[in-house]
Protein backbone atom coordinates (compact mmCIF):
# COMPACT_ATOMS: atom_id res chain seq x y z
CA UNK A 1 0.00 0.00 0.00
CA UNK A 2 1.19 3.56 -0.66
CA UNK A 3 -0.83 5.18 1.58
CA UNK A 4 -2.39 5.10 4.84
CA UNK A 5 -6.31 5.71 3.16
CA UNK A 6 -8.05 2.39 2.24
CA UNK A 7 -10.00 2.79 -0.73
CA UNK A 8 -12.21 0.52 -0.70
CA UNK A 9 -13.56 0.93 -4.46
CA UNK A 10 -9.96 0.44 -5.60
CA UNK A 11 -9.19 -2.83 -3.88
CA UNK A 12 -9.42 -6.34 -6.01
CA UNK A 13 -12.19 -8.03 -3.91
CA UNK A 14 -15.23 -8.16 -6.29
CA UNK A 15 -18.72 -6.47 -5.59
CA UNK A 16 -19.74 -8.23 -2.76
CA UNK A 17 -23.42 -8.81 -1.48
CA UNK A 18 -23.70 -8.59 1.91
CA UNK A 19 -26.68 -8.98 4.32
CA UNK A 20 -27.10 -7.53 7.49
CA UNK A 21 -30.12 -9.52 9.72
CA UNK A 22 -32.17 -9.44 12.64
CA UNK A 23 -34.43 -11.69 14.51
CA UNK A 24 -37.21 -11.48 17.03
CA UNK A 25 -38.14 -14.52 19.00
CA UNK A 26 -41.18 -15.45 21.76
CA UNK A 27 -41.88 -18.27 24.16
CA UNK A 28 -45.44 -19.19 22.60
CA UNK A 29 -46.26 -21.33 25.25
CA UNK A 30 -45.82 -17.79 27.67
CA UNK A 31 -42.71 -19.27 29.33
CA UNK A 32 -40.15 -16.85 31.44
CA UNK A 33 -37.21 -17.86 29.75
CA UNK A 34 -34.99 -16.75 26.51
CA UNK A 35 -36.60 -18.26 23.41
CA UNK A 36 -33.54 -19.55 21.96
CA UNK A 37 -35.51 -22.04 19.37
CA UNK A 38 -34.11 -25.03 22.03
CA UNK A 39 -37.99 -25.21 23.28
CA UNK A 40 -40.47 -26.51 20.34
CA UNK A 41 -42.75 -23.82 21.37
CA UNK A 42 -40.24 -20.66 20.13
CA UNK A 43 -41.20 -19.22 17.50
CA UNK A 44 -39.41 -16.43 15.02
CA UNK A 45 -41.32 -13.60 14.55
CA UNK A 46 -39.87 -10.82 13.06
CA UNK A 47 -36.85 -10.82 10.97
CA UNK A 48 -35.20 -7.56 9.41
CA UNK A 49 -32.54 -7.75 6.82
CA UNK A 50 -30.57 -4.81 5.12
CA UNK A 51 -28.96 -6.10 2.13
CA UNK A 52 -26.28 -3.83 -0.46
CA UNK A 53 -23.57 -3.85 -2.67
CA UNK A 54 -21.47 -0.95 -4.76
CA UNK A 55 -24.72 -0.80 -6.49
CA UNK A 56 -26.96 0.26 -3.68
CA UNK A 57 -29.70 -1.08 -0.56
CA UNK A 58 -32.73 -2.75 0.22
CA UNK A 59 -33.99 -3.41 3.08
CA UNK A 60 -37.26 -5.81 4.43
CA UNK A 61 -39.31 -6.58 7.51
CA UNK A 62 -41.33 -9.84 7.54
CA UNK A 63 -43.02 -10.26 10.46
CA UNK A 64 -45.59 -12.83 11.45
CA UNK A 65 -49.04 -11.20 12.42
CA UNK A 66 -50.20 -11.70 16.21
CA UNK A 67 -53.84 -12.02 14.84
CA UNK A 68 -56.22 -11.83 12.57
CA UNK A 69 -55.98 -8.61 11.10
CA UNK A 70 -54.72 -6.23 7.90
CA UNK A 71 -50.84 -5.62 7.84
CA UNK A 72 -49.38 -3.03 8.97
CA UNK A 73 -49.30 0.60 6.68
CA UNK A 74 -45.67 0.56 6.92
CA UNK A 75 -43.31 0.65 3.85
CA UNK A 76 -41.04 -2.17 3.44
CA UNK A 77 -42.42 -5.09 5.48
CA UNK A 78 -44.12 -7.86 4.63
CA UNK A 79 -46.99 -9.22 6.88
CA UNK A 80 -47.23 -13.71 7.22
CA UNK A 81 -50.03 -15.78 9.29
CA UNK A 82 -47.57 -18.73 9.06
CA UNK A 83 -43.59 -18.81 10.36
CA UNK A 84 -42.92 -21.25 7.89
CA UNK A 85 -43.72 -19.11 5.23
CA UNK A 86 -41.88 -16.48 6.69
CA UNK A 87 -38.41 -18.40 6.95
CA UNK A 88 -38.95 -19.17 3.34
CA UNK A 89 -39.32 -15.72 1.76
CA UNK A 90 -36.12 -15.05 3.88
CA UNK A 91 -34.21 -17.68 2.65
CA UNK A 92 -35.08 -16.44 -0.68
CA UNK A 93 -33.89 -13.07 -0.50
CA UNK A 94 -30.19 -13.67 1.20
CA UNK A 95 -29.72 -16.77 -1.64
CA UNK A 96 -27.64 -14.50 -3.94
CA UNK A 97 -25.54 -12.87 -0.96
CA UNK A 98 -22.06 -13.53 -0.28
CA UNK A 99 -21.53 -12.80 3.34
CA UNK A 100 -24.20 -12.74 5.82
CA UNK A 101 -23.77 -10.33 9.02
CA UNK A 102 -25.32 -9.54 12.16
CA UNK A 103 -24.62 -9.30 15.93
CA UNK A 104 -24.12 -12.02 18.23
CA UNK A 105 -25.27 -14.29 15.24
CA UNK A 106 -22.96 -17.12 16.44
CA UNK A 107 -24.15 -17.46 19.54
CA UNK A 108 -28.01 -16.54 18.90
CA UNK A 109 -29.67 -16.27 15.61
CA UNK A 110 -28.37 -18.84 13.26
CA UNK A 111 -28.50 -21.57 15.69
CA UNK A 112 -32.16 -20.36 16.37
CA UNK A 113 -33.01 -20.27 12.31
CA UNK A 114 -31.52 -23.85 12.29
CA UNK A 115 -33.51 -24.78 14.75
CA UNK A 116 -36.60 -23.42 13.84
CA UNK A 117 -36.04 -25.22 10.33
CA UNK A 118 -35.58 -28.68 12.40
CA UNK A 119 -39.06 -28.03 14.20
CA UNK A 120 -41.09 -27.09 11.07
CA UNK A 121 -39.40 -29.70 8.96
CA UNK A 122 -38.23 -27.67 6.61
CA UNK A 123 -35.07 -30.03 5.10
CA UNK A 124 -34.98 -28.53 1.57
CA UNK A 125 -33.66 -25.69 3.53
CA UNK A 126 -31.84 -26.94 6.40
CA UNK A 127 -29.74 -29.39 4.86
CA UNK A 128 -27.47 -25.99 3.65
CA UNK A 129 -26.54 -25.34 7.36
CA UNK A 130 -23.79 -26.71 9.03
CA UNK A 131 -21.06 -25.71 11.38
CA UNK A 132 -17.42 -25.31 11.93
CA UNK A 133 -14.50 -25.10 15.17
CA UNK A 134 -12.79 -22.11 14.94
CA UNK A 135 -10.35 -22.01 17.82
CA UNK A 136 -13.28 -22.40 20.52
CA UNK A 137 -15.94 -21.13 18.71
CA UNK A 138 -18.32 -22.78 16.67
CA UNK A 139 -19.54 -20.58 13.54
CA UNK A 140 -22.61 -21.74 11.83
CA UNK A 141 -22.52 -21.47 8.06
CA UNK A 142 -24.99 -21.16 5.49
CA UNK A 143 -24.32 -22.55 2.09
CA UNK A 144 -20.76 -21.19 0.55
CA UNK A 145 -21.57 -17.77 2.42
CA UNK A 146 -18.85 -16.04 4.87
CA UNK A 147 -20.63 -15.39 7.95
CA UNK A 148 -18.87 -12.61 10.46
CA UNK A 149 -20.62 -12.17 13.21
CA UNK A 150 -19.91 -8.31 14.73
CA UNK A 151 -20.24 -8.64 18.15
CA UNK A 152 -16.73 -10.93 17.85
CA UNK A 153 -14.94 -8.47 15.74
CA UNK A 154 -16.07 -5.52 18.26
CA UNK A 155 -14.95 -7.58 21.32
CA UNK A 156 -11.81 -8.53 19.53
CA UNK A 157 -10.27 -5.84 17.34
CA UNK A 158 -12.37 -2.64 17.77
CA UNK A 159 -12.65 -2.40 21.99
CA UNK A 160 -10.38 0.16 22.60
CA UNK A 161 -13.18 2.83 23.57
CA UNK A 162 -16.21 0.81 24.17
CA UNK A 163 -18.61 1.24 27.39
CA UNK A 164 -19.46 -2.62 26.90
CA UNK A 165 -20.26 -4.88 24.10
CA UNK A 166 -23.68 -4.52 23.42
CA UNK A 167 -25.22 -3.52 20.01
CA UNK A 168 -26.81 -0.39 21.83
CA UNK A 169 -23.10 0.21 23.52
CA UNK A 170 -21.14 0.02 20.65
CA UNK A 171 -23.95 1.93 18.53
CA UNK A 172 -23.82 4.73 20.84
CA UNK A 173 -19.84 5.20 21.01
CA UNK A 174 -19.31 4.65 17.09
CA UNK A 175 -22.30 6.07 15.67
CA UNK A 176 -23.54 8.33 18.15
CA UNK A 177 -26.98 6.30 18.12
CA UNK A 178 -29.14 3.94 20.28
CA UNK A 179 -31.50 0.97 19.39
CA UNK A 180 -35.42 2.08 19.77
CA UNK A 181 -35.59 2.64 23.65
CA UNK A 182 -37.86 -0.62 23.75
CA UNK A 183 -37.52 -3.90 25.93
CA UNK A 184 -37.49 -6.75 23.20
CA UNK A 185 -39.59 -8.82 25.81
CA UNK A 186 -42.43 -6.98 25.74
CA UNK A 187 -42.89 -7.84 22.17
CA UNK A 188 -43.54 -11.57 24.03
CA UNK A 189 -46.96 -10.01 25.06
CA UNK A 190 -48.51 -9.22 21.67
CA UNK A 191 -47.69 -12.47 20.62
CA UNK A 192 -49.30 -14.44 24.21
CA UNK A 193 -51.73 -12.41 25.60
CA UNK A 194 -55.22 -13.14 25.22
CA UNK A 195 -56.19 -9.41 24.72
CA UNK A 196 -54.33 -8.55 21.54
CA UNK A 197 -57.31 -8.30 18.56
CA UNK A 198 -57.13 -6.27 15.62
CA UNK A 199 -57.90 -2.83 17.08
CA UNK A 200 -54.87 -2.94 19.38
CA UNK A 201 -52.26 -4.16 16.65
CA UNK A 202 -53.32 -0.65 15.09
CA UNK A 203 -53.65 1.08 17.71
CA UNK A 204 -51.29 4.40 18.15
CA UNK A 205 -51.78 4.95 21.84
CA UNK A 206 -48.95 3.25 24.21
CA UNK A 207 -50.96 3.85 27.10
CA UNK A 208 -54.17 1.67 25.58
CA UNK A 209 -51.38 -0.88 24.95
CA UNK A 210 -50.03 -1.11 28.35
CA UNK A 211 -53.11 -0.96 30.01
CA UNK A 212 -54.41 -4.03 28.11
CA UNK A 213 -51.38 -6.10 28.09
CA UNK A 214 -49.22 -5.28 31.09
CA UNK A 215 -46.64 -6.73 30.60
CA UNK A 216 -44.61 -8.33 33.29
CA UNK A 217 -41.62 -6.21 34.85
CA UNK A 218 -41.59 -3.54 31.86
CA UNK A 219 -42.03 -0.30 32.89
CA UNK A 220 -44.55 2.03 30.00
CA UNK A 221 -41.38 3.87 29.38
CA UNK A 222 -39.65 0.51 27.93
CA UNK A 223 -43.10 -0.70 26.28
CA UNK A 224 -43.61 -0.04 22.75
CA UNK A 225 -47.10 0.02 20.61
CA UNK A 226 -46.75 -2.92 17.75
CA UNK A 227 -45.94 -0.97 15.36
CA UNK A 228 -42.99 0.77 17.60
CA UNK A 229 -41.38 -3.08 18.02
CA UNK A 230 -41.56 -3.25 13.95
CA UNK A 231 -39.02 -0.40 13.88
CA UNK A 232 -37.15 -1.90 17.24
CA UNK A 233 -36.48 -5.06 15.00
CA UNK A 234 -35.64 -2.77 11.43
CA UNK A 235 -33.54 -0.57 13.16
CA UNK A 236 -31.17 -3.18 14.91
CA UNK A 237 -30.52 -4.35 11.37
CA UNK A 238 -29.94 -0.87 10.53
CA UNK A 239 -26.81 -0.33 13.00
CA UNK A 240 -25.45 -3.76 12.41
CA UNK A 241 -25.28 -2.08 8.45
CA UNK A 242 -23.97 0.81 9.21
CA UNK A 243 -21.40 -0.46 11.95
CA UNK A 244 -20.11 -2.99 9.26
CA UNK A 245 -19.89 -0.48 6.54
CA UNK A 246 -18.22 2.38 8.71
CA UNK A 247 -15.18 -0.36 10.19
CA UNK A 248 -15.03 -1.23 6.19
CA UNK A 249 -15.11 -5.13 8.16
CA UNK A 250 -14.53 -6.98 5.54
CA UNK A 251 -11.64 -5.26 4.16
CA UNK A 252 -10.09 -5.53 7.05
CA UNK A 253 -10.48 -9.34 7.39
CA UNK A 254 -9.66 -9.68 3.82
CA UNK A 255 -6.21 -7.66 4.62
CA UNK A 256 -5.75 -9.45 7.81
CA UNK A 257 -5.77 -13.26 6.55
CA UNK A 258 -4.09 -12.24 3.37
CA UNK A 259 -0.97 -11.85 5.86
CA UNK A 260 -1.49 -15.05 7.39
CA UNK A 261 -2.58 -16.86 4.62
CA UNK A 262 -6.04 -17.77 6.46
CA UNK A 263 -9.41 -17.89 5.60
CA UNK A 264 -11.43 -14.54 6.79
CA UNK A 265 -13.57 -16.58 9.74
CA UNK A 266 -10.12 -17.47 11.16
CA UNK A 267 -9.39 -13.84 10.29
CA UNK A 268 -11.95 -12.41 12.63
CA UNK A 269 -12.10 -15.45 15.54
CA UNK A 270 -7.96 -15.84 16.55
CA UNK A 271 -6.50 -12.89 18.03
CA UNK A 272 -3.23 -11.29 18.26
CA UNK A 273 -0.99 -13.73 19.63
CA UNK A 274 -2.57 -16.49 17.47
CA UNK A 275 -2.29 -13.88 14.32
CA UNK A 276 1.65 -12.70 15.16
CA UNK A 277 2.52 -16.73 15.36
CA UNK A 278 1.11 -17.53 12.11
CA UNK A 279 2.61 -14.29 10.65
CA UNK A 280 5.53 -15.65 11.40
CA UNK A 281 5.07 -19.34 10.28
CA UNK A 282 4.25 -17.69 7.03
CA UNK A 283 6.25 -15.23 6.44
CA UNK A 284 8.83 -17.29 7.64
CA UNK A 285 8.57 -21.15 6.80
CA UNK A 286 6.26 -20.36 4.16
CA UNK A 287 8.13 -18.00 2.19
CA UNK A 288 11.47 -17.72 4.16
CA UNK A 289 11.70 -14.04 4.97
CA UNK A 290 12.17 -14.32 8.66
CA UNK A 291 14.93 -16.10 10.75
CA UNK A 292 13.61 -19.10 12.93
CA UNK A 293 12.65 -18.42 15.91
CA UNK A 294 12.26 -19.92 19.86
CA UNK A 295 9.15 -19.06 21.06
CA UNK A 296 9.85 -20.02 24.89
CA UNK A 297 7.10 -20.19 27.45
CA UNK A 298 6.87 -17.42 30.08
CA UNK A 299 9.38 -18.30 33.46
CA UNK A 300 6.65 -16.36 35.49
CA UNK A 301 5.39 -18.11 38.11
CA UNK A 302 2.12 -19.65 36.80
CA UNK A 303 0.80 -20.25 40.76
CA UNK A 304 1.86 -15.95 41.46
CA UNK A 305 0.35 -14.99 38.49
CA UNK A 306 -1.91 -16.87 36.95
CA UNK A 307 -4.84 -14.67 36.66
CA UNK A 308 -2.72 -12.14 35.17
CA UNK A 309 -0.77 -13.42 32.52
CA UNK A 310 -1.43 -17.19 32.47
CA UNK A 311 -4.37 -19.11 31.14
CA UNK A 312 -5.80 -22.08 31.19
CA UNK A 313 -3.64 -24.13 29.74
CA UNK A 314 -0.52 -22.69 31.05
CA UNK A 315 1.09 -20.63 28.48
CA UNK A 316 2.12 -17.05 28.81
CA UNK A 317 -0.58 -14.20 27.43
CA UNK A 318 1.79 -11.65 26.86
CA UNK A 319 4.48 -10.15 24.31
CA UNK A 320 5.79 -13.09 21.33
CA UNK A 321 9.14 -13.87 23.56
CA UNK A 322 11.79 -15.31 20.96
CA UNK A 323 16.03 -16.41 21.78
CA UNK A 324 18.73 -18.42 19.69
CA UNK A 325 20.47 -19.39 22.71
CA UNK A 326 23.54 -20.78 20.17
CA UNK A 327 25.02 -17.17 20.76
CA UNK A 328 25.56 -14.24 23.33
CA UNK A 329 24.71 -11.19 20.71
CA UNK A 330 23.50 -10.61 17.27
CA UNK A 331 25.07 -8.24 14.52
CA UNK A 332 22.62 -6.80 11.89
CA UNK A 333 19.62 -7.08 13.44
CA UNK A 334 16.14 -5.88 11.84
CA UNK A 335 13.30 -4.67 14.09
CA UNK A 336 9.90 -5.66 13.23
CA UNK A 337 7.13 -2.96 13.93
CA UNK A 338 4.22 -5.39 14.66
CA UNK A 339 3.20 -2.62 16.85
CA UNK A 340 1.01 -1.25 13.87
CA UNK A 341 -0.55 -4.45 12.82
CA UNK A 342 -2.48 -5.06 16.48
CA UNK A 343 -6.06 -4.32 15.89
CA UNK A 344 -5.97 -2.61 19.50
CA UNK A 345 -4.28 0.42 18.05
CA UNK A 346 -6.23 0.91 15.32
CA UNK A 347 -8.20 4.04 16.14
CA UNK A 348 -9.18 4.68 12.87
CA UNK A 349 -11.37 3.10 10.07
CA UNK A 350 -9.51 4.31 7.49
CA UNK A 351 -6.32 1.90 8.96
CA UNK A 352 -5.71 -1.66 8.39
CA UNK A 353 -3.50 -4.13 8.18
CA UNK A 354 -2.83 -3.40 4.41
CA UNK A 355 -1.06 -0.28 5.56
CA UNK A 356 1.45 -2.32 7.31
CA UNK A 357 3.09 -4.15 4.25
CA UNK A 358 5.85 -6.70 5.12
CA UNK A 359 6.78 -6.96 1.51
CA UNK A 360 7.38 -4.02 -0.68
CA UNK A 361 5.91 -4.29 -4.25
CA UNK A 362 9.46 -4.58 -5.84
CA UNK A 363 9.65 -7.43 -3.31
CA UNK A 364 6.49 -9.23 -3.82
CA UNK A 365 6.93 -9.03 -7.76
CA UNK A 366 10.39 -10.84 -7.39
CA UNK A 367 9.09 -13.74 -5.06
CA UNK A 368 7.08 -16.26 -6.99
CA UNK A 369 5.85 -17.53 -3.60
CA UNK A 370 4.81 -14.70 -2.21
CA UNK A 371 2.26 -14.26 -5.74
CA UNK A 372 0.66 -17.72 -5.28
CA UNK A 373 -1.17 -16.24 -2.17
CA UNK A 374 -4.45 -16.39 -3.13
CA UNK A 375 -7.16 -13.61 -2.33
CA UNK A 376 -9.24 -13.94 0.26
CA UNK A 377 -12.81 -14.04 -1.71
CA UNK A 378 -12.49 -16.72 -3.79
CA UNK A 379 -11.27 -18.88 -1.07
CA UNK A 380 -15.30 -18.61 0.07
CA UNK A 381 -16.56 -18.09 -3.55
CA UNK A 382 -15.84 -18.91 -6.82
CA UNK A 383 -15.77 -16.10 -9.70
CA UNK A 384 -18.79 -17.51 -11.29
CA UNK A 385 -21.03 -16.71 -8.13
CA UNK A 386 -19.76 -13.12 -8.88
CA UNK A 387 -21.68 -13.24 -12.59
CA UNK A 388 -25.15 -13.88 -11.15
CA UNK A 389 -26.21 -10.19 -10.06
CA UNK A 390 -29.85 -10.02 -9.05
CA UNK A 391 -29.60 -6.92 -7.35
CA UNK A 392 -31.61 -4.90 -9.77
CA UNK A 393 -34.35 -7.05 -9.63
CA UNK A 394 -37.02 -6.77 -6.51
CA UNK A 395 -37.40 -10.20 -4.43
CA UNK A 396 -39.41 -12.89 -5.41
CA UNK A 397 -40.30 -14.65 -2.90
CA UNK A 398 -41.31 -18.09 -3.03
Amino acid sequence: MDSLEMHPDQTHTPDWTIAAFDIETVPMDGGNRIPTGLDKTDEIVMISLYIWNRKGLKYWLLYRLPCETEPIDMEHTYAYTCEKKMLNDFHCLIKDCHVLTGYNIYGFDLPCIFLRLFWLDMPEILRYYSSVLVERVIVPTFKNKLCVDEYHYFRIFSNYNLPGFKLDDVAKKKLNEAKVPIQSMGLWSWYTHPGVDSNLVHCASLGKCYDTLKPFRIPITEFGTFRDYMRYCLKDSCLVYRLFELETILNFLVERANFTDWNAVQALLIGNSGFLLQDFKTYGTRLGFFINAKFLKSPIDPKKYASLFVNKSQTYQGALNYIDESQDSYADVSVMDFASMYPSALVSGNLCYGTCTILSREEWLACPWAQTLKNIPYRTHGEQDFVHDAFGHGPVFQ
